[in-house]
């Protein structure tokens, strides 16, 4: 299984105020489309983070029917407010704060090798209960407990606004890809893989730790599919979508082109999503803001070769 990431796809570290109602608003109609698909092989979506929904969830919400089992998800709010931790992307993180419905393994094992990758997990799941896996990638800042509370506040108000949609069904990971800054701040065990500042955004390897070595953020990636794809344990999942694209440079580009024909893909953009992001030349070559980048791209797959029969386009 492969995965397309355009380079277009940068992230500002502090949504504006305006940014946040657009991502919102895309964020809901990512969700939505879960609902109504019942395999996605890949999904790309959000590019920065949704914004906390602020409202109070009625005791009689649809959650009251929730099994035993799942007791942990029933709603208390439609949002939980961000998680609060020390340090800066620059200078490293301090912690991996505790986040709300979520479990955070500080030495996720990847593989046989000793791999091991930092990921937030929804709490309380059973399961063998669980459709669908939401990945749900970090921007630059590499704040990966932010689009952790983000997608789950989005995954509360959607919920709550179509019945249909179960949360016990549906488990959201949120995998951390530190540097050498944050093991030095604290956040980062000594033991898990770190890459460089921002190359674990476009696929490089490991930079640490000392005697694992070769694993791309890619690969990290692939990984974490591979465990939702564990049909003894995930009996009932059909979907696995991710909120990014990720593009593998060891296929050729016939093979990619084809493969990327044969994928259901469904792209979501704020069209209030005015930041910049990345201010690079290779950023800005492709668009000044997130959403020129966004259009670009879209003219640039028309211009080169057709717009793919599966993949459809929200502008929210």
């Amino acid at each position: 299984m492969r995965h397309f990431w355009p380079s277009f796809a940068q992230y500002s570290p502090i949504p504006t105020e305006k940014m946040q109602d657009s991502y919102k608003q895309s964020s809901l109609s990512l969700l939505r489309r879960l609902t109504s698909l019942s395999i996605v092989p890949l999904l790309a979506a959000l590019q920065v983070a949704v914004p906390s929904l602020a409202a109070t969830l009625p005791r009689n919400s649809p959650f009251s029917s929730f099994s035993s089992e799942a007791t942990s998800l029933l709603p208390r709010q439609e949002s939980n407010p961000d998680p609060a931790v020390g340090g800066s992307p620059d200078d490293g993180w301090q912690s991996m704060p505790e986040v709300t419905d979520a479990t955070a393994f500080p030495n996720w094992i990847l593989d046989d090798s000793g791999a091991m990758l930092p990921v937030y997990q929804t709490t309380g799941l059973v399961l063998t209960e669980v459709t669908r896996a939401v990945i749900v990638l970090p921007g630059k800042p590499r704040d990966c407990w932010y689009y952790f509370n983000a997608m789950n506040n989005a995954l509360y108000l959607t919920s709550y606004q179509n019945s249909s949609i179960s949360r016990s069904q549906i488990s959201p990971m949120a995998p951390c890809f530190w540097t050498e800054a944050d093991v030095e701040a604290g956040a980062a065990p000594e033991d898990v893989l770190i890459w460089g500042m921002r190359t674990w955004i476009s696929g490089h390897e490991n930079t640490g730790p000392d005697g694992i070595d070769g694993c791309s953020s890619f690969e990290a990636l692939d990984r974490l599919i591979g465990y939702y794809m564990n049909r003894t344990v995930y009996s009932n999942l059909n979907a696995i979508p991710q909120v990014a694209k990720w593009f593998s440079d060891t296929l050729i580009w016939d093979a990619v082109l084809a493969l990327y024909n044969s994928r259901i893909v469904n792209y979501a953009w704020g069209m209030a999503d005015d930041g910049n992001g990345d201010t690079r030349c290779e950023a800005e070559t492709q668009g000044s803001t997130h959403y020129t980048r966004g259009q670009n791209f879209i003219n640039m797959v028309n211009a080169t070769f057709g717009w793919p029969a599966n993949a459809t386009v929200d502008w929210g």
